[in-house]
Parts: C-alpha cells; sequence; structure tokens
C-alpha cells in the first residue's frame, strides 16, 4: 500500500517507488512532478488527489473552502552504502493553488517555465566554463611522431583541461547562486500563474501567460547575476576582465536564443 503523502516513481519492473532527494538540487525545481496526475513515470501523493475532488466541489459552489494552501515538503537522503548514515535533511515550505490538481494546462506551463530555467541554466554554466578557460593556464603538449600517440595524448590532454575547467567553475560557485537567486521568483511565479489563468481561463489558447513572460525575464537577471558573482570571485585583473566580458557577451545572446523557444 502507497503512502499517500508520498510522490513514486515507476520503476522498471512496472511498480512503484518513493522518489528520493537529490543533494545538490533544491525540490521546488520537480514541484512539476507533485502536480501532474496524468504522468506515466510518476505518481503524485495520493492526498493531493483528494485534494482535488474538493476543488472540483469549491469551483461547482458545493463547498466553500480557500482556493489556495501552503505544503511542506520533507525528506532525508541516505548514504547508499551505509543506509543507517543520513547525509541530508530537507524541508521546503510552498504554495499550492489547488488549480494545478485539477488543470493540466497550468501543470504544463510550469513544467515549461521549470525547462525554461535548466535551459538557461545551461547557457550559464557555458559561459562559466568560457571564462574558466581563459582564466586557467594552458596545459602544455608534447609533440609526437606517431599519430595513434598524438591522438592518445590528446584526449588526455582535453579530459585534464575539462577537469580542470569544471573544478573551477564548481570552485566558483556559479549554479548555486543561481538557483538561490530564483527560489523567491518561483514562488510568485507559481501563484501567479494559477491567478492568471482563474481570471482569464481562455487566455492560455491564444497567448503566452503573462506570469512565465514575467518569470522567463526573472531567470534571465538571475543568470546575468550568478554569472557577474562568478566574474568577480574569478579576480579583478586585466586577463579575468576581458575573459569575463567575452564570457558575458555571449552567455546574453545564448539566453535570448533560449527565451525565444518558450515564450
Amino acid at each position: 500500500m502507497l503512502d499517500p503523502f508520498k510522490c513514486y516513481g515507476r520503476t522498471k519492473a512496472g511498480g512503484f517507488t518513493p522518489k528520493r532527494l537529490e543533494p545538490n538540487r533544491a525540490l521546488w525545481r520537480d514541484s512539476h512532478a507533485l502536480f501532474q496526475s496524468s504522468a506515466s513515470d510518476n505518481q503524485r501523493p495520493e492526498v493531493f488527489n483528494w485534494l482535488a475532488r474538493l476543488e472540483f466541489q469549491r469551483r461547482s459552489g458545493h463547498i466553500l473552502m480557500k482556493s489556495a494552501y501552503q505544503f511542506i515538503i520533507a525528506g532525508l537522503a541516505v548514504d547508499e552504502r551505509k543506509a543507517a548514515r543520513v547525509i541530508l535533511w530537507r524541508r521546503e515550505r510552498l504554495p499550492l493553488p489547488l488549480a494545478y490538481l485539477t488543470r493540466t494546462e497550468l501543470a504544463d506551463f510550469l513544467e515549461n517555465g521549470l525547462r525554461l530555467a535548466e535551459c538557461v541554466k545551461d547557457d550559464l554554466l557555458e559561459a562559466a566554463k568560457q571564462l574558466a578557460s581563459r582564466m586557467l593556464p594552458q596545459l602544455p603538449q608534447q609533440q609526437e611522431n606517431e599519430k595513434n600517440k598524438q591522438s592518445a595524448h590528446q584526449k588526455k590532454h582535453d579530459e585534464l583541461e575539462e577537469k580542470s575547467i569544471n573544478n573551477l567553475v564548481n570552485h566558483l560557485g556559479t549554479e548555486r547562486h543561481y538557483w538561490a537567486r530564483l527560489e523567491i521568483p518561483f514562488k510568485r511565479f507559481l501563484v501567479n500563474l494559477a491567478a492568471e489563468l482563474e481570471v482569464l481561463p481562455q487566455a492560455a489558447e491564444t497567448s503566452t501567460p503573462h506570469a512565465l513572460v514575467t518569470w522567463s525575464q526573472q531567470v534571465k537577471q538571475g543568470a546575468l547575476a550568478a554569472f557577474e558573482e562568478t566574474a568577480l570571485a574569478a579576480g579583478t585583473g586585466a586577463r579575468a576582465i576581458k575573459a569575463a566580458a567575452i564570457a558575458e557577451r555571449h552567455l546574453e545572446r545564448s539566453i535570448e536564443q533560449t527565451l525565444r523557444k518558450f515564450v
């Protein structure tokens, strides 16, 4: 029997297993999975199905209740090798407009908004890697006469260079700064999207919701601010400033291209 307060994912054998926390991923980034009722690989908490039935009754005027509440997500992560060793405890509070539980288009717009943020994150990390690659000293390359030796050396050289770049980006905390800046704007997006489609239910069929457009600009601002923090952490010398200017221009172009795919 499934716990009515847990979200489940489908296993390869066809059963369900509780969703697990990811230490480096805030829970709100996957909040759309909690609301979706028809996803074949996901089963939302049964308590949300109960609330959905109440929401249908509220909208029909049969009962009096609020249209939005809040809910708390709590859980822990354990070491896969030592189940008794807890490596993370997390507790997050999110708004819950009940319309998300009964209107699939709302959950779809929310998922698009989260996908947009993930794509912009990829743009940001690519720019941060460009910055890092210009900041790190170039690894020396040896001259080899035989082609296969050249190929093997080049592969090793590229792997070392990529590892050094990724280590520097992680050290600068680019992604951490980005997601930290988006948590509060996301909660507003979650509420405003539901409120907008409650007032104008047909608007979503003909245009992009204003709440999604606003969110896209907040995502852009969050990415640029996170890159600015990264650039400052990288240094204030001439080399760092030049590298940051080049990477920032690339980032701005990439973000604009990404936003055009969603809004």
